[in-house]
Order: C-alpha cells, then structure tokens, then sequence
C-alpha cells in the first residue's frame, strides 16, 4: 500500500513520493501523506538542533530516528507485524497487546545496559519506577529536556506516553508509538505528535 512510505524518512526520496502521494493519491492516502510530511519537517528542522536533556536521552532520540526513517506501522491486524513484535517480544508480550509503552522501553533498553528502568508495556509501572528513583517531575515545575519521557495519566483510561523531541511555549513535541497520523487516539504508526501541555502530563528525566 502506497501509505506504508516512511512516516518519517528524512530521505529526499521518501520526501518526494510523499509529496507525489499527498497530490495524486485517494483521501486516506493524501491524508496520510499530508499528516506524514508535517512529521518530515517537525524533524529535519529539529533534530540537528537537540543539545539539551541527557546524553542517554539523546541517544535514545537519535536511536528512534534511524527507525522513524524506515518507518513503523502495524500490519496484519491491530497491533500487530514484524516491525511491532520487535517491541513486545523484547519483554515477553503476545503479538496484539498494545506497544506505545514496549516502543519507548525497547529504545532506551538499547541505548544503555542494563536499561536505566525496567522495560515494560505498562505507563503505570514505568511511571512508578521512575517516582521511586526520584525521576519523575510534574509538568508546573519543570520544562521538559529532549529524550524525557513523558507521561499521560487518563482517569479511567489507558495511559499513554512518549519521548520527547521538542518543548516550547507550552507545546511538547513527542516521539510516540501506538497512535493515528492526525487527530484520533488510538493508531497504528509512530510518529511525533504535539501537545498541549496539560495538568495530567508529568516527565521522567533518566540522568546520565
């Protein structure tokens, strides 16, 4: 399918076939596309620029963007295929459980051994190893640093996180797995999403 191009290759290839895509393609496609080269420019203007945050958690930026290059998405069903069972089977979890926390523990488990927190599917768990260690921040007294993970708490819902990339006036620029290219919360890719800051956000900073 025409839309499994990179959602964030940075090549000038993928660029110009998605450019083509967000042209000529049918709806979903050209909305796809169009969501996809928002994600392209958010990155080609913002990676070379990371200086901040720590340097595991940089190189965990640097680690997830070489696969963001090629592109991450399910297939075969939800939550589901090759490049999505990378991240579950590195913690013992069956094809289908949902990867947006398996996503950001496969990363830093690669960039530090043994990994700086216990690899998990679970937001709860890791966001409760990290107040253990005296990690975890609450968004009122602290500005999110490049390679921090942040934390969503949903009341009576799933929580959800990410990596961030970027923090500026208010708005978190963030690495996630697990979600839609546009508005909707549940999906199939990763991509850098941005958000408002909100009350229920906190951060993990992993020291170096």
């Amino acid at each position: 399918m025409a839309t499994k191009i990179a959602v964030l290759d940075q090549s000038e290839g993928a660029k110009s076939a998605l450019e083509s895509l967000a042209q000529s393609g049918n709806s979903e496609e050209k909305n796809l596309a169009q969501h996809a080269l928002e994600n392209f420019k958010h990155f080609e203007s913002h990676l070379s620029n990371v200086l901040s945050g720590s340097k595991i958690g940089r190189a965990v930026i640097e680690k997830v963007s070489q696969d963001l290059k090629s592109g991450v998405w399910e297939e075969g069903g939800s939550n589901k295929g090759e490049r999505i069972n990378k991240f579950l089977s590195n913690i013992g979890l069956p094809e289908g459980t949902p990867w947006s926390a398996a996503f950001v523990s496969w990363y830093f488990s690669q960039v530090k051994n043994p990994p700086p927190f216990k690899p998990s599917g679970s937001w709860v768990a890791i966001e409760a190893e990290f107040k253990q260690k005296g990690w975890l921040l609450k968004n009122s007294d602290y500005s999110p640093q490049p390679g921090d993970i942040m934390f969503i708490n949903r009341q009576n819902q799933h929580h959800h996180g990410g990596i961030v990339l970027r923090y500026e006036n208010g708005q978190v620029e963030v690495i996630e797995g697990n979600v839609s290219i546009g508005q909707g919360r549940e999906g199939n890719v990763a991509a850098v999403k941005i958000r408002q800051l909100q009350p229920n956000m906190s951060f993990g900073h992993v020291p170096d």
